[in-house]
């Protein structure tokens, strides 16, 4: 069961207009707006959730467990964090390596999508152990955007990631059917994806748990 899964550690981090905080269960009533839209729900492979059963289900899929590293997006409204504003989007990595966001459309063309993934992506590589350790750990962050997502596509352009491939027919669309799949990545600081080898073998993914970056 769900509950008794262990939630992670909760970690906090701050950028000039934003509070990024780890997910967790008690914020499920401020996920059901984001998660129960249309807009934001299309560019997924899931169709928006219907209740707040199944809004439970999402979130403990996002916020529980030993690998899971997601993120609320708030707006910073005050120098201090003791009363937390309304959740506006999510970002993290659900499978790692892979990361995905959602942003509210009411707070979408400010820039949060950005300016939250850029300060997720260094607190990403800290959390994730380098390949060399064992040979367990990831030197790239990956994600994957259908084609026609293009607002997407400017966030991880701004942010560095690199236009790798794309992919025919990669994954289903609950709405529209089989559609293309562009990947992208992002080496770990000190590498570069030439380095990492960063072609087509790197773009490995978990169908089930995945969610594409939206907006």
């Amino acid at each position: 069961m769900s509950e008794h899964i262990q939630a992670p550690p909760v970690i906090t981090l701050k950028t000039a207009r934003l509070i990024l905080t780890t997910l967790q269960m008690s914020d499920l009533d401020e996920v059901m707006p984001l998660i129960t839209d249309f807009e934001i729900m299309k560019w997924t492979s899931r169709p928006p959730v219907q209740n707040i059963d199944q809004g439970r289900t999402w979130l403990s899929a996002r916020a529980l467990g030993p690998s899971v590293f997601n993120f609320a997006i708030r707006q910073l409204s005050s120098p201090t964090i003791e009363a937390l504003p309304q959740i506006v989007g999510i970002l993290g990595a659900v499978d790692i390596p892979t990361c995905g966001y959602i942003i509210s459309p009411s707070y979408a063309g400010k820039g949060y999508a950005t300016e939250a993934l850029r300060a997720f992506i260094p607190a990403y590589f800290e959390h994730v152990r380098p390949a060399s350790e064992g040979g367990t750990g990831h030197d790239v962050l990956n994600a994957f955007t259908d084609t026609t997502n293009f607002a997407s596509h400017r966030v991880l352009e701004k942010c560095g990631f690199v236009r790798c491939e794309t992919l025919k027919n990669e994954f289903e669309s609950w709405h529209s059917g089989m559609r293309d799949s562009i990947v992208w990545r992002y080496p770990r600081p000190g590498t570069t994806l030439e380095e990492l080898g960063g072609g087509s073998s790197m773009s490995t993914r978990d169908d089930e748990t995945f969610v594409p970056p939206v907006r």
